[in-house]
C-alpha cells in the first residue's frame, strides 16, 4: 500500500515578525509563590505585542499576552504563581524587532521602593524602554549576581542612572557594562550613587567600568557624587 504525501504552502507576505527577548533568572525559596513583573510609569501604552514565558513548561497555556497599544493603568504588567521553588528564566518578547524603536515598557526591578528580591541574573541587554531614566532600577536587590554586558546597548538616549544599582551587595560587576568608552561623549549624565555599596558581600567584588577614563566633549558635565562608594571599614 503506497502511503500519502502531503505538502504545506508557505505565505511569503505573511505577518510574522521576529521577536526580541529580555531574559532574567529568578529564585524562588518557597513554592506557591507569585511574582509579578511590573513597570515604571502608570497609564503608559504598551509599545508592541508583548509575549512572556514564565519560564515553568512553554506551551501550556501559562503564558501571559499583552496587545500592542494595552494601557497599563496600574504597575504590574503581569502576574503569575510558580507551583514549585526553584530558579525559573522568565523571558519578555517583544514583536517590534528594530531597536531604533520603542520595544517594551520599562521593565522595573523596585516598585515602589520594594526590591526585587528574587532576582538573580540579567541575561540580555535591555530592549529599547524608551526612557532616558534608568535611575533607581535595581536599587537593593540584594540577591542579584549579574548583569548583562552592554545592558543598555539599545538604549543609548540613557541620561540618567542614578542609584541605578545602589544596593545590591552580592552584583559582580563587569568592565564590559558600557563597553563603548565614547557612549556617553556628547551626554550631560548623572552617574549620583549609581554603583553604591555593589559588591560589598563579595571578595572579590568584580570589576568597575572605567568611567572615570571616558572621554568627554568641551562643556558636557557629569554628575557622580558617591558613584563608587562603599563604607569604610
Amino acid at each position: 500500500m503506497t502511503g500519502k504525501r502531503y505538502t504545506a504552502a508557505i505565505n511569503a507576505t505573511s505577518d510574522w515578525k521576529p521577536l526580541f527577548p529580555l531574559k532574567y533568572r529568578i529564585n524562588l525559596t518557597e513554592p506557591t509563590t507569585t511574582y509579578t513583573i511590573y513597570q515604571k510609569s502608570l497609564g503608559d501604552r504598551n509599545p508592541a505585542d508583548l509575549t512572556i514565558d514564565w519560564g515553568d513548561d512553554w506551551g501550556d497555556g501559562k503564558e501571559s499576552f499583552l496587545w500592542k497599544d494595552y494601557i497599563f493603568m496600574g504597575a504590574a504588567v503581569g502576574s503569575h504563581t510558580y507551583s514549585e521553588s526553584g530558579t525559573y528564566i522568565i523571558t519578555l518578547y517583544s514583536a517590534e524587532a528594530d531597536t531604533s524603536k520603542t520595544q517594551m515598557p520599562k521593565i522595573y526591578f523596585n516598585h515602589n521602593n520594594n526590591s526585587d528580591l528574587h532576582l538573580i541574573d540579567v541575561l540580555t541587554p535591555f530592549p529599547n524602554m524608551g526612557t532616558n531614566d534608568f535611575s533607581s532600577w535595581f536599587t537593593y536587590c540584594i540577591n542579584l549576581r549579574s548583569v548583562s554586558n552592554d545592558l543598555f546597548k539599545y538604549n543609548p538616549q540613557v541620561l540618567n542612572l542614578s542609584y541605578c544599582f545602589a544596593g545590591c551587595s552580592k552584583l559582580s560587576l563587569s568592565s564590559n557594562l558600557f563597553p563603548d568608552s565614547n557612549a556617553f561623549k556628547d551626554k550631560n549624565m548623572n552617574f549620583n550613587n549609581c554603583f553604591t555599596n555593589v559588591g560589598i558581600g563579595l571578595a572579590p567584588g568584580g570589576t568597575a567600568p572605567s568611567l572615570w577614563t571616558f572621554p568627554r566633549s568641551q562643556g558636557i558635565s557629569w554628575s557622580h557624587t558617591g558613584c563608587f562608594l562603599v563604607p569604610r571599614l
